[in-house]
């Protein structure tokens, strides 16, 4: 049973506007709302799993 090996791919290069894009997208910060919704979802599911 011999598996098949997929050749190690490069990684692409970031440039132009896609990269500008995706650092201003990694360096945004969440709402204040955004904060509260996932504090009352994150608390939401952590009751209901164990309960």
């Amino acid at each position: 049973m011999a598996s098949m090996l997929k050749p190690i791919q490069e990684t692409p290069e970031l440039s132009g506007k896609f990269a500008k894009d995706f650092v201003a997208e990694v360096l945004k910060k969440p709402s204040e709302a955004a904060i509260g919704r996932n504090k009352r979802a994150q608390s939401l599911l952590r009751s209901s799993l164990f309960r």
